[in-house]
């Protein structure tokens, strides 16, 4: 009897205690969803870049296997003095020991950008003066060693800061230098596959042009058409007053159909295409054609200042409205808003610092709680990058984000929705195809999950095709539109569906 009273105590106490946990599991799991949140399963315990005193990451790129590169300046990762420079990381943030780390990446080694090819080859860009046999620009095979097949013909103390690859293989770099395999070129080059220069780019021309002395590409884009948009600090391309930002011809003759007329006043840090033509920028300028723009804008496809995208109408101190300070990246999301990353304490004069989601109309998301945001002495936030489940990466040099320590890198959750629909990014029981199309679509869901309304938008979040009253599974659409990425959006049931569909 006594055993009995002692068991129903024991499970009561047991049950009660049972009850308590979840609930305090439920709630953190519910508050660990909520849009900026900081993602504490990302490597969790790992103390992320470090030996030097500016322990930073440049780039972030996430690979098809799911898995993530970085790099920048720092001499181990998550304490292992192996992995200097670049590393590649599982998807929970650890570190990925059978990625082979190269011996000779040494403190004078800075990697500003990474790109990977289709054969899962690497091209790491940046200044490394005689680092691993290399000056400015190296190729590494999938597993990390170094590719021989590839040669960097740059000079000693360039510096290379974007790196774009053509569809038929050709590299594009973009930097600091002067020359490249002793044939001039400024601050831009095309470069064969083996690395040597492809002198049918730029043939006539130099490139980027100016007096300051700090002349240098930051960014480079290659647009669907073949056209390459150029940003960084200069005054002049091909010798004409371009300021800051330029579209090239396949070629490398200049496109002076684009123009921002009186120029971009500041440098520019990064390009995002849309599909529509217009263009994201983000950077240190502060006007655009003698219009205040403070370090972001987005740009109609002739260069002028799109207005439709204008932060000032959201501040009482238009002056003043957009970031404060640098801004270094940017991402669009599928819902068409915006994340930008830098070194700015403010947005629109409200505190943000280093992070925030933007509207497509330039207004604070409110929904993306960053609390603190992240904390920093001289650094920021220098990249981002967004997994497939739609969580964002940030990298830079900061040592915690909202009061968490946490050094170099992070991982943030970024659920759009606020309301009780939720956003699931696929589903197998969805059918879109064919994807890529020429115009011709047919949505089709199996007969357990009735669609019940179709929305597709472009890339700028304009809808282009709306049914909110369907009653059948399968729906034939005739896409009408520019070439470029689109999002589909299909509500069934309680759940919205979004997919990204391609126009060729």
């Amino acid at each position: 009897m006594h055993l009995c009273v002692v068991n129903t105590v024991n499970f009561k106490f047991m049950r009660y205690f049972y009850i308590l946990f979840s609930s305090i599991f439920l709630y953190a799991n519910i508050a660990n969803a909520q849009s900026g949140i900081l993602d504490t399963t990302f490597n969790y315990g790992g103390s992320g870049p470090g030996g030097v005193s500016d322990n930073t990451i440049n780039a972030i790129s996430v690979i098809s296997s799911g898995k993530i590169l970085v790099a920048g300046h720092f001499l181990s990762f998550n304490g292992n003095p192996n992995y200097k420079a670049i590393a590649r990381l599982n998807a929970d943030g650890g570190l990925d020991t059978s990625f082979i780390a190269l011996p000779d990446w040494k403190d004078n080694s800075y990697i500003y950008a990474l790109a990977v090819q289709q054969d899962g080859k690497i091209i790491v860009g940046g200044q490394f003066p005689n680092n691993n046999g290399a000056k400015a620009i190296i190729r590494l095979n999938a597993d990390g060693s170094i590719d021989n097949t590839f040669t960097d013909m740059s000079a000693m103390y360039n510096s290379i800061n974007s790196i774009a690859i053509q569809a038929d293989g050709k590299i594009l770099i973009g930097g600091k230098f002067s020359q490249y395999d002793g044939v001039g070129r400024s601050g831009i080059a095309r470069l064969n596959t083996d690395g040597t220069l492809d002198t049918s780019f730029l043939s006539n021309i130099i490139g980027i042009g100016g007096n300051t002395g700090y002349e240098q590409v930051n960014t480079l884009h290659i647009n669907t058409d073949g056209k390459i948009l150029v940003g960084g600090n200069f005054q002049k391309f091909n010798g004409k007053n371009f300021k800051n930002l330029v579209r090239l011809f396949p070629d490398g003759n200049l496109d002076s159909t684009f123009n921002t007329s009186n120029g971009i006043q500041g440098f520019v840090n990064k390009i995002k295409p849309l599909s529509n033509g217009k263009v994201f920028i983000v950077g240190n300028f502060t006007q655009i054609n003698s219009k205040q723009f403070n370090r972001v804008a987005r740009l109609n496809d002739n260069g002028s200042a799109d207005t439709t995208f204008n932060p000032a109408l959201f501040t009482s101190y238009p002056s003043i409205s957009g970031a404060n300070l640098d801004v270094y990246d940017i991402i669009i999301l599928e819902d068409n808003k915006i994340i930008i990353g830098g070194k700015f304490s403010k947005y629109n004069n409200i505190s943000r610092n280093g992070i925030v989601r933007i509207n497509s109309d330039g207004s604070i998301d409110n929904n993306f709680l960053i609390g603190t945001g992240i904390h920093f002495t001289n650094g920021g936030i220098k990249a981002l990058s967004i997994q497939e489940d739609g969580k964002i990466l940030a990298g830079g040099l900061f040592d915690k984000y909202n009061n968490f320590q946490q050094s170099g890198i992070i991982r943030i959750n970024n659920q759009t929705t606020s309301t009780g629909i939720s956003t699931i990014m696929s589903s197998s029981k969805l059918n879109i195809y064919p994807n890529p199309t020429t115009g011709k679509v047919y949505i089709q869901s199996d007969k357990n999950n009735e669609i019940e309304s179709i929305v597709i938008r472009n890339s700028i979040g304009q809808e282009i095709y709306t049914n909110k009253h369907i009653t059948e599974n399968s729906n034939e659409i005739e896409l009408v539109g520019k070439s470029g990425i689109y999002y589909v959006e299909i509500i069934s049931g309680n759940q919205k569906i979004t997919k990204k569909l391609i126009k060729k």
